[in-house]
Parts: C-alpha cells; structure tokens; sequence
C-alpha cells in the first residue's frame, strides 16, 4: 500500500473527517453532523457528504498509486436517500469497482447512526504520472497554498462587502 494514503490533506482535517481505516480495497471514516455543517434546516449539508465521500475516493485511490503518481476526481455522482440529523454521525465505506492503470472507480455507501443508507456516490479518479521534461528534469509539484502568497483572499470579503441585496 502506498503510505501517502495515510496522510490526509488539509481539507480533511478542515471539514472534521475521522478516517477508521484505510487500505488498497477499503477506505472508512466518521463524519460527525456538526451545526457548522447544517443546511438550514437541521440535517448535514449535502455538500459535507459529496466532499467527505470525494476524500475517500482520492484516499483509496492514492493507497493504490506507484511511486510517481498521483490522482485527481473526474467525475462524481452522488444519489441521495435520507437525511443525517445534525448530532448524528455519517459513516461511509469507499470500495472499488475498477482498479485500472489509468482510471480507478470507487463506491461510497454513507450511513447515519441508526444504520440508513443516507448516500451512495460513485466517482471516477485519474492517475497522473508524474512528467519528465525533454532536458530530464522532473516537473515541479504546484506548491500548497501556504507556500504562496495569500494575502488577495481578503478580497473576496472586500468585495462582498459593497454587494447590496436586490
């Protein structure tokens, strides 16, 4: 298995992901249904739950890359059965459909606490191969947002500021 795997990104962390276990054929984790991720109206936002099963595809993807590669989503689908109540927990189980040189498709079932299928998306993940330039060298990884220079991203707000209301 590639150890990569077992490193999450920071969005994970951001969004409150618990991973339970992780391996070439199987990825979990928890996702507890916090107010912060309330749509409104008392259940988790559906977005909490296409981007805690898009963490696990590129989780279960990355436990299967070689040395050299890495892995972007290129397609998700997500169909929707039952709420997760705010207080609840979502446990989801990513398991592969196709694990091929170029493409894998994953499978997440998400549950909430009494059992209930709540979710059951499917994506798609490419496998980029690391490039070599013609001279030898090896294409640069873009570097993480703490590397650059963040400080036009209290623009956004600046700008929603002077937004009025119709």
């Amino acid at each position: 298995m590639n150890e990569a795997a077992n490193k999450q990104p920071p969005f994970a962390e951001f969004l409150g992901l618990k991973i339970t276990h992780v391996s070439p054929e199987r990825v979990t984790a928890e996702l507890v249904a916090r107010d912060d991720l309330n749509n409104r109206f008392g259940i988790m936002h559906g977005g909490a739950l296409m981007a805690l099963a898009d963490n696990l595809g590129g989780t279960a993807t990355t436990a299967n890359l070689k040395p050299g590669q890495s892995t972007t989503t290129i397609e998700s689908k997500t169909n929707f059965f039952a709420a997760v109540p705010i207080g609840d927990v979502a446990r989801a189980e990513c398991t592969p459909l196709h694990r091929g040189r170029t493409t894998m498709v994953w499978q997440t079932r998400i549950t909430r606490g009494d059992g209930k299928l709540c979710a059951l998306v499917t994506q798609t993940q490419l496998v980029l191969e690391q490039r070599e330039y013609r001279s030898g060298a090896v294409r640069p990884r873009r570097p993480s947002i703490d590397q650059h220079d963040a400080g036009g991203a209290n623009q956004h707000s600046q700008n929603r500021q002077r937004i009025e209301p119709l």
